[in-house]
């Protein structure tokens, strides 16, 4: 984790509290699981995607982009996402009527905008089929 303090991919805020936690044995605190995706489901209108996640501490935060919604054709496009309660974000692509699948972060390098309350980012997924 040293090594990547400072850089893009891990700010120093994030580093010194995941050393913090490892250091104090309280990583299971946050765990693995930490703002894992639990759901992804049709939001209330058209084009739009319903994410809930897990270990939402201090609730949800859109701090950049990341999120892609798919349609029938197979083809990700990039998504606004707004919180939309504690433990959910919801996505919109004005460009798909009936998004298919939904994937976050998902490629090399690139933005990873959904954080937790506690400053550590959600964790990146491939891509899943909605829950209807």
């Amino acid at each position: 984790l040293r090594s990547l303090i400072g850089t893009d991919v891990l700010s120093a805020a994030t580093a010194q509290q995941m050393l913090d936690d490892i250091v104090s044995g309280q990583q299971g605190r946050l765990g693995a699981a930490a703002y894992k995706l639990l759901e992804a489901r049709r939001g209330p209108g058209p084009g739009q995607v319903l994410l809930r996640f897990a270990h939402h501490a201090g609730g949800m935060q859109v701090r950049g982009g990341g999120v892609q919604l798919a349609g029938p054709d197979g083809v990700f496009r990039d998504a606004p996402a707004a919180p939309a309660g504690p433990d959910r974000i919801l996505a919109c692509c004005g460009a798909l009527r009936d998004p298919c699948a939904v994937r976050y972060a998902w490629y090399n390098y690139g933005p990873a905008g959904l954080y937790g309350g506690t400053g550590l980012p959600a964790a990146p997924f491939g891509p899943r089929t909605l829950n209807d």
